[in-house]
C-alpha cells in the first residue's frame, strides 16, 4: 500500500512539474522561472530516492541531496516574492537563511538521522532547518494570498490554491518527520503519503485547473461581463464609455491601474493606482479603441494565471470599441440634426421674411389694377380688358400663394398655446361656414374627442382637409365623413370623402409643397395638405393618405398628450342625427 501510494506521489508531484514547465515556456518570466526551479529540484528529490539506499550512505552525495531538498521551499517562496513583488528585506532574510542552512549542511561530519540519538549540534541543525523550512513555506503561502487579493475569479482561485499547497508542504514536511522519528508504523508511512499526494493535487490544480473548476470560478467575472455589455449599450458620450469600460477592465484583470485615453490624450477615465508609484510593475498593455486606447498596468500574476481573463478583457475592449462607434454615430446624427434644424430655421424664415415682403406690393398691385377696372374700365376693352383680368387673377394666385407660405412658416412659431378643442363643436360650425359659403360639403361624424392643441391651428387643420374635399371631389355635392378610432398610446381621426380620391401612386406626392395633381384646375395654391401635415407633426403626430377605392381616405395619428382629459371615444359609434359611420360610403356618381 506504501509502495503504491508513493509511487503516485511521485506521478502527482511529475505531472505538476510538466505544468511548471509549460507556464515557463508560455512566459518566460522570473516568477516561472523561480517555479520551475521548484518543481525541478523536487524531481532531482524523487529520481534519487528512488536509488538503492546504498548508494546515499553518508558522505557528500546525502549532504547535496539535503542541500537540494531544503532549497525547495527558499525556491517556492522566490516565486511568491516574483508573483506579489514582495519587500526587499524579506528577500534578504531568506537568502541569508538559505546561505547559513547550506553552509551548516555542508559542515556537518554526516547527516543527522531523525530515527536515530542526535548530538545537540545535530539537534539545533534539525529544528532550525525545519524552522526554516515552514517558515519559508508559509511565508510564500501568505505572499500568495496577499497577491490574490483583487484579483478576478480564477486568478484568485488559483494563487489561493497554491498558497494553501505552500502553507500544507510548509506544516506537512516538519510535522511528518517529527511523526516519522516517534512512530515509523506503516499507518503512519500511508498517512504521509496521502497528504504528499494532496499536496501534488493542489500544485497541480493551481498551475493547470480542470475545465470545470475554471468556468465555475470565472461565473462571477461572466456575469460582470453581461452587465458591461447592457450599460455600454446606453452609453452617448465617451465619457459614458470609459466609466463602463474602465472599472470593468479592472475588475476583470485585477491590474492595479487602469487608463482610458482619447486620441488627443486626453484621459477619459481612470481607476487605481497612479502608474508612476506602482514601482516594479514595468509592464503595461494597451488595448486600441476606435478613437482612444486602453492603458492596463498589469500585475505580475496576470500573464501567468490569467489567459482567461485577457480573452475577457478582449471581449470587453471589442464591445466598448462598438459602444464607441455608436457613440460617434450618434455625434453625427445628432450634428447632422442640428444642421438639418438650423437651415429649416433659416429656411423658414427666409420664407417668413420673403413672404412677409412680397405681400405688401402684392397687395398694392391689386389696389391699383382694382383702381384701373373701376375708373378707367371702358378704356380696356377687347383684348386689353382679357389682359387686363389675367393680371388681377394672377396677382390674387401669388396673393394666396403669399398667405399659404406665411401660413406655412407660421406653423410651430405663432399660435403655439394649445387648449381644449372640441372636435364635435368645430367640424359643426365648419359645416355651417360651408352651407353659407358653396354647400357642397355634406358632413358626417361620429363622437370625437376633445384635444389639446391650438385653436387656430385646429380649424386651419380641419378646414383644409375639408376644402381639398370639396374642391378635388369633381361633384355638385360631396360628402365627408370624420371618425374616431382609439390607438394604444393616443387616437386616430380619419377623414374620407366620396370624392374621385387619389391615385395610390400619388398618396406621398400630395403632402409636397405647391404640388397640385391636377394643374388645370383653377384655385388653390398646392400647400394646404402641406400645411396640415406641419400641424400634425408639430402635435407629435402623423398625418397620411391612405389606399380608398371609395374617395379620398386620410389618417391623423396623434399622440395621447394631445387628447383633453377624458376617455378616448370608441370606435365608429352612430350618434343620434348621424348617418352609421360603420358602413362605407356609398358611390354616388351619376
Amino acid at each position: 500500500m506504501v509502495q503504491v501510494l508513493t509511487w503516485v506521489v511521485n506521478a502527482v508531484f511529475v505531472l505538476a512539474s510538466i505544468a511548471a514547465l509549460r507556464l515557463w515556456v508560455r512566459h518566460r518570466s522570473a516568477a516561472t522561472a523561480w517555479l520551475l526551479a521548484t518543481f525541478v529540484v523536487f524531481d532531482v528529490v524523487i529520481a534519487v530516492s528512488l536509488l538503492p539506499e546504498t548508494a546515499l550512505d553518508g558522505g557528500w552525495p546525502q549532504k547535496v541531496l539535503v542541500v537540494l531538498l531544503l532549497t525547495t521551499p527558499y525556491l517556492l517562496f522566490r516565486f511568491a516574492h516574483a508573483v506579489v513583488l514582495g519587500p526587499r528585506g524579506l528577500r534578504r532574510l531568506a537568502d541569508g537563511v538559505l546561505a547559513v542552512l547550506v553552509v551548516w549542511t555542508l559542515a556537518l561530519p554526516a547527516v543527522p538521522d531523525a530515527e536515530a540519538a542526535m548530538a545537540p549540534a545535530e539537534q539545533a541543525w534539525f529544528v532550525i532547518a525545519l524552522v526554516a523550512w515552514g517558515g519559508l513555506d508559509v511565508l510564500a503561502g501568505g505572499l500568495l494570498v496577499r497577491a490574490s487579493v483583487g484579483e478576478p475569479g480564477v486568478v484568485r482561485n488559483r494563487l489561493r490554491v497554491l498558497a494553501v499547497a505552500a502553507i500544507g508542504l510548509g506544516l506537512y514536511i516538519p510535522a511528518s518527520s517529527l511523526a516519522v522519528g516517534s512512530d515509523p508504523s506503516p499507518a503512519a508511512e500511508v498517512a504521509t503519503q496521502a497528504v504528499s499526494m494532496m499536496l501534488g493535487l493542489l500544485f497541480l490544480v493551481g498551475f493547470a485547473p480542470p475545465a470545470l473548476l475554471r468556468s465555475a470560478w470565472r461565473d462571477r467575472d461572466e456575469r460582470r461581463l453581461d452587465q458591461a455589455a447592457v450599460d455600454l449599450m446606453g452609453a452617448t458620450e465617451p465619457d459614458d464609455v470609459a466609466a463602463v469600460l474602465v472599472p470593468g477592465a479592472r475588475a476583470l484583470t485585477g491590474a492595479p491601474s487602469v487608463t482610458m485615453r482619447s486620441a488627443s490624450g486626453r484621459v477619459l477615465g481612470h481607476d487605481g493606482a497612479d502608474p508612476a508609484e506602482l514601482v516594479g510593475m514595468r509592464e503595461v498593455q494597451e488595448r486600441e479603441l476606435g478613437g482612444g486606447t486602453l492603458e492596463i498596468v498589469v500585475a505580475p500574476s496576470m500573464p501567468i494565471f490569467g489567459s482567461d481573463e485577457e480573452e475577457h478583457l478582449d471581449r470587453l475592449a471589442l464591445l466598448a470599441d462598438l459602444a464607441l462607434d455608436r457613440v460617434r454615430l450618434l455625434w453625427a446624427e445628432r450634428a447632422a440634426r442640428a444642421d438639418v434644424e438650423r437651415l429649416n430655421a433659416e429656411l423658414e424664415s427666409f420664407v417668413y421674411t420673403t413672404s412677409h415682403d412680397l405681400k405688401n406690393p402684392v397687395i398694392a398691385l391689386l389696389g391699383y389694377l382694382d383702381v384701373l377696372l373701376e375708373d378707367h374700365g371702358d378704356v380696356f376693352t377687347g383684348e386689353r380688358e382679357q389682359i387686363l383680368e389675367r393680371m388681377v387673377v394672377n396677382a390674387r394666385h401669388m396673393d394666396a400663394l403669399i398667405r399659404d407660405l406665411l401660413a406655412l412658416s407660421r406653423v410651430g412659431r405663432v399660435d403655439v398655446t394649445p387648449e381644449a378643442v372640441d372636435l364635435e363643436l368645430l367640424l359643426d360650425d365648419l359645416a355651417r361656414d360651408d352651407q353659407r359659403a358653396t354647400g357642397r360639403l355634406r358632413l358626417e361624424r361620429s363622437a370625437l374627442p376633445t384635444l389639446m392643441v391650438n385653436a387656430t391651428r385646429a380649424r386651419q387643420l380641419f378646414t383644409n382637409l375639408l376644402d381639398n374635399a370639396v374642391a378635388h371631389g369633381r361633384r355638385d355635392e360631396v360628402r365627408v365623413r370624420v371618425t374616431a378610432e382609439p390607438l394604444d398610446a393616443g387616437v386616430r381621426l380619419v377623414v374620407e370623402d366620396d370624392g374621385e380620391g387619389i391615385p395610390e401612386a400619388h398618396l406621398d406626392r400630395v403632402f409636397e409643397v405647391f404640388e397640385r395633381l391636377d394643374p388645370g384646375r383653377p384655385g388653390g395654391t398646392g400647400m394646404g395638405l402641406a400645411i396640415c401635415r406641419r400641424i400634425v407633426e408639430h402635435l407629435g403626430g402623423t398625418l397620411r393618405a391612405v389606399p380608398s377605392s371609395t374617395g379620398a381616405r386620410f389618417h391623423v395619428d396623434l399622440p395621447a398628450d394631445a387628447l383633453a382629459a377624458g376617455p378616448t371615444p370608441p370606435a365608429n359609434p352612430s350618434p343620434a342625427g348621424t348617418a352609421p359611420t360603420d358602413a362605407p360610403l356609398e358611390d354616388s356618381t351619376p
